[in-house]
């Protein structure tokens, strides 16, 4: 559910009043408590500084260590006693504090109370509600004085509490020294002082809410009146106007409501007048860009129509390219296969001439070979009849050697005959024996050598005239083979020179083809970029009718709008 201004200002100063209100009431009731607390504890802190004078620390530490009531317990009770009721105290009493397992026992040691009073604490008696005495257990806690401490208990009722610290001469810290004010009156009065406060506050808080409500009236009401305006206004009611006689900001508000009105009311005439003059000129708009679409069409069907034909004038033009490029590469191939015929047969040419001067040198060597071999045969011939007499003379010394054997065993036969004196020639006659012996085994080998020798000359002189039957065959073939070279070199010499003619007519053919392949790619090119250029014709023609179908979808959404305008202006009443 949406809230109305007026009762969020109303809740929000509301809530800020309470807040301060309550915040203020609070502080007076806290200052008047310190106030009083403050007075009291100085009071109670110089009595308590009169009751620690009263105290003989040596007596006292005997009293705590004694641990029960002596002579000086019931003389310090007493003076205890007189302080208190003098200066008007509740109570005044010594503690001091034992560590056992349950934790800190905090425990009465004097209380100052009469010898025949019931409500005295006696000694060694444990505060059970040492919790309730936050400055008691910092006394203890820091061994120094602690002011005005405000509790209140069913048992003790209201107290303002000072503690003072008791030290022995040497320092020790011995215990506490407790005075209670008795302030249940003035706690009664602090309590109906809290009430009186609150009451005031609660009058203060509603009267103040009463007053924010009536100037929120006050403030709010040219605001209900202005926004009922403008809900008229929002139903299309622009003959209206506010008055009101402020001249705060909700005067000027109204006033530039006012103006608003007046500038409304003329831009809904204006736009009007403007709408029908739109519906005019897009019915016009709309009837000429429909003849421009017709005529797009008929462009776009003609460029359509040119596009298929470049395209297949295009398509013939990359066919011709490819087949005169073949033909290109094929007179291009046989120029370079007539090139290498003609390198070919000039080197056949080289080799043939020089083939026919090496057939010439080899008539002629052949013809050296075979005087050669004439020669060599008559050498061995020769050689042949050496061996002969070298046998014969072989067989001379194998005679000797012979009977130079039997000379020598003659020799030795007499040599035995002879004794003694025939050793001498005897010795001479086997070293004979034995070089005839050697002569006779060399002669042998030699002659073994020689047969060998005869037998290879024999070979030889058969092998020389078998060489030499060849030769004469090589020289009539070599002859032969120097008449056929001529006549190969006469042929390819008529060769080469018609290979010549054929290598320049396919150079020539070359050079033509590729002459003719360029032109043709040029046309190709020529034919590539037309289609290009179509199609980018038949491309704007497409776009150019897609934006007059576009425009007439424009004109026709403006035509719509033109319509539904005057149909919106027409609602309000100027």
């Amino acid at each position: 559910m949406r809230k109305s201004i007026k009762v969020k200002m109303v809740l929000l100063f509301a809530t800020l009043v309470t807040i301060l209100g309550s915040l203020i009431g609070f502080i007076s009731y806290d200052m008047s408590k310190k106030l009083i607390t403050d007075s009291v504890s100085k009071q109670a802190e110089k009595i308590t500084y009169e009751a620690s004078k009263l105290i003989d620390v040596d007596k006292y530490e005997q009293l705590l260590n004694a641990n029960t009531e002596t002579d000086y317990y019931y003389k310090l009770r007493e003076d205890f006693n007189i302080l208190k009721e003098t200066n008007g105290l509740k109570y005044l009493y010594t503690m001091k504090r034992e560590k056992t397992d349950k934790g800190n026992e905090y425990r009465y040691v004097v209380d100052g109370a009469p010898k025949d009073s019931k409500d005295a604490s006696a000694m060694n008696q444990v505060e059970e509600n040492a919790n309730d005495f936050p400055l008691m257990r910092q006394a203890f806690d820091t061994g120094k004085k602690q002011l005005g401490e405000f509790s209140y208990t069913k048992e003790y009722g209201a107290v303002i509490t000072t503690f003072i610290p008791i030290h022995s001469k040497t320092g020790q810290f011995l215990g506490i020294v407790g005075a209670d004010f008795n302030v249940n009156s003035v706690y009664k009065k602090m309590q109906s002082d809290k009430i009186t406060i609150i009451i005031i506050t609660v009058a203060i808080i509603l009267l103040s809410i009463l007053v924010i409500y009536l100037f929120t009236a006050y403030l709010v009401a040219p605001l209900v009146k202005l926004k009922k305006h403008v809900e008229l206004v929002d139903a299309g009611d622009l003959s209206l106007t506010f008055e009101t006689e402020r001249k705060d900001e909700i005067g000027i508000l109204a006033q530039s409501f006012n103006t608003l009105v007046q500038d409304l009311r003329k831009v809904i005439s204006h736009i009007n007048e403007s709408s029908l003059e739109l519906a005019d000129s897009t019915s016009g708009l709309l009837n000429k860009a429909n003849q421009t679409k017709v005529a797009s069409d008929k462009i776009a069907l003609s460029m359509q129509h040119i596009s298929d034909g470049s395209t297949t004038q295009h398509t013939s033009l990359k066919e011709s390219v490819t087949i005169i490029e073949d033909m290109s590469a094929g007179v291009g191939q046989i120029a370079e296969a007539s090139t290498n015929v003609s390198i070919l047969s000039n080197k056949t040419l080289s080799e043939s001439e020089q083939g026919n001067r090496k057939v010439s040198g080899a008539i002629e060597q052949m013809e050296a070979i075979a005087n050669s071999v004439a020669h060599s045969a008559s050498l061995i011939e020769t050689l042949k009849s050496h061996s002969t007499e070298i046998s014969n003379i072989l067989n001379l010394i194998q005679e000797i050697s012979a009977q130079t054997n039997l000379l020598s065993l003659n020799a030795g036969i007499e040599a035995a005959r002879a004794g003694e004196e025939g050793k001498g020639f005897a010795i001479v006659a086997t070293e004979i024996r034995k070089l005839s012996e050697r002569s006779k085994l060399a002669a042998e080998n030699i002659r073994s050598i020689v047969e060998k020798i005869t037998h290879d000359t024999d070979q030889a002189v058969h092998s020389m005239n078998s060489v030499g039957e060849e030769v004469k065959e090589g020289i009539s073939l070599v002859g032969e083979t120097g008449v056929a070279f001529k006549t190969i070199l006469k042929a390819v010499q008529d060769v080469t020179s018609q290979i010549a003619e054929v290598s320049a007519t396919s150079e020539e053919m070359s050079a033509a083809t590729q002459e003719i392949t360029s032109s043709v790619n040029k046309t190709s090119q020529i034919a590539e970029e037309t289609l290009i250029k179509t199609n980018d014709s038949v491309s704007s023609t497409v776009e150019q009718n897609e934006l007059v179908d576009n425009m007439t979808l424009s004109i026709e959404n403006l035509s719509e709008m033109a319509n539904l305008l005057k149909e919106m202006t027409s609602k309000f009443k100027l």
